[in-house]
């Protein structure tokens, strides 16, 4: 089959007709609209017992500066303290404990290998955590509230005490696990991985106020024609860097024994492992956030208020430049193990050897598991580096302007990613219904043939 033959097929499978026909596609597609359109509409729903006129004017005088990417995870639910305000953090804390601990536990390990029932296990590890982290983070935002006044010296909370600390903790667990429950959903009955998408909805309801923000900020003057220039450049360069580096993989070369070397013969190129550089997609700038932001912000109030104000230390927790090389620390460390994880060197061996194939100059064992042992590491770093520049490198070109314009590397990072990950969910949507209808077409050929 020739070039142009190959081309021909692709653009039937992909074609309009073969989109609109694809009804499983449009099935889940539709079960994922409507759980996102419940979920957005959930996050408008106020924590019971509270001021909101005292609580936003509060958030307003600190410029919502400390609470970070938590407030664009959770599409503004947190700055309006909803009940969803947690969003999908805990979830997502907890999965990478769960996977991190896999690597250190035995029988954890032993679990992830164990195909369909040790996932199973591990996912409900997962919730079991997860839980345990919404009980903790709800009864610390139930506190932190109590302490927040406005201006005028009112209270944000109507009646502090521990009704209102129980209220909030059944209020934000209940709707936090229902979410997870609603992620689950997606992920089973709709497109692509439903936390991901969650957290996509999330940042593109952000993308609304970033738009007015830089449109009010242009029409009072305070932004000028040439650092909007520089603002739509810098996102059209991260867009495509993102595109191009998700799709770069490290080949492999891999012979293939008796029938299967027949198919790499002659003058055929020998066959390839694909691995891809940035297995750990994107968890690290994540966790990068997480870990750097509001941990930051709470060493540095614990500090202040036991120990009082300590030069040094003030400065260098309150330091952007400190910040940004943290979170790049950290990026860089957690894609380096994370990788290890997703490609783990024993298991890519073991599917190699399964496949009837081996490397070219290790024999198949551990010589194989010890070559992967030193090359996904090395994939890994450039991985995790080009993680930590696009999550970084808006807030070293415009400072304090990122912040304000709501422009994050990491929120580029979620929406291309998310969006390639959707698609690709969608292409195999439209092959599986190709695939179906052409067993259905031989089928009825065949009875009619018998007839």
């Amino acid at each position: 089959m020739n070039s142009s033959q190959k081309s021909s097929m692709l653009s039937g499978y992909f074609s309009v007709s073969s989109i609109l026909g694809a009804k499983s596609l449009w099935r889940k597609l539709t079960v994922t609209f409507f759980i996102l359109c419940f979920y957005r509409l959930s996050t408008f729903i106020p924590l019971p017992g509270l001021d909101l006129r005292v609580l936003q004017s509060f958030l307003q005088s600190t410029g919502y500066k400390f609470l970070g990417m938590f407030e664009v995870f959770s599409g503004g639910a947190l700055g309006r303290a909803s009940v969803m305000a947690l969003a999908m953090s805990p979830y997502i804390s907890a999965s990478i404990a769960i996977q991190l601990l896999t690597v250190i536990y035995p029988d954890l390990k032993k679990l992830r290998k164990d195909g369909p029932s040790g996932r199973a296990k591990l996912n409900q590890y997962t919730r079991y955590l997860t839980l345990l982290l919404v009980l903790i983070q709800s009864y610390t935002i139930a506190v932190s509230l109590e302490y927040v006044v406005g201006s005028d010296g009112a209270s944000a909370v109507f009646n502090p005490g521990w009704f209102f600390r129980v209220c909030t903790m059944v209020s934000l667990t209940g709707s936090t696990m229902f979410l997870m429950w609603l992620s689950e959903q997606i992920s089973t009955h709709g497109i692509g991985n439903g936390s991901s998408i969650i957290i996509f909805t999330s940042i593109i309801a952000n993308l609304i106020p970033s738009v007015q923000n830089i449109l009010g900020m242009r029409s009072s003057g305070n932004i000028s024609v040439f650092e909007v220039s520089v603002l739509v450049s810098l996102v059209i360069t991260l867009i495509v860097t993102i595109v191009i580096l998700e799709n770069v993989y490290r080949l492999v070369p891999v012979c293939y024994s008796r029938t299967q070397a027949m198919k790499i013969s002659g003058k055929m190129p020998p066959s390839s492992m694909p691995l891809k550089v940035n297995a750990s997609g994107v968890l690290p700038a994540i966790f990068g956030e997480m870990m750097s932001n509001m941990p930051l912000a709470a060493i540095n109030f614990l500090i202040t208020r036991y120990f009082g104000s300590i030069w040094l230390i003030s400065e260098l927790l309150e330091s952007r430049w400190f910040a940004l090389f943290l979170k790049a620390s950290l990026i860089m460390m957690f894609a380096v193990i994370y990788s290890t994880i997703v490609l783990n060197p024993e298991d890519v061996a073991e599917e190699l050897k399964a496949s009837g194939g081996y490397l070219y100059d290790h024999s198949p064992g551990q010589k194989t598991i010890d070559y992967f042992e030193k090359l996904i590491p090395k994939i890994s770093v450039f991985g995790g580096l080009y993680i930590a520049i696009v999550s970084i490198l808006p807030d070293i070109i415009l400072g304090n302007r990122g912040s304000a314009l709501y422009l994050s590397g990491t929120s580029l990072l979620i929406i291309v990613g998310v969006s390639l990950e959707v698609i690709a969910k969608m292409q195999e949507e439209v092959l599986y219904s190709q695939d179906d209808f052409i067993v259905k077409m031989q089928k009825a050929k065949v009875r009619r043939k018998m007839k």
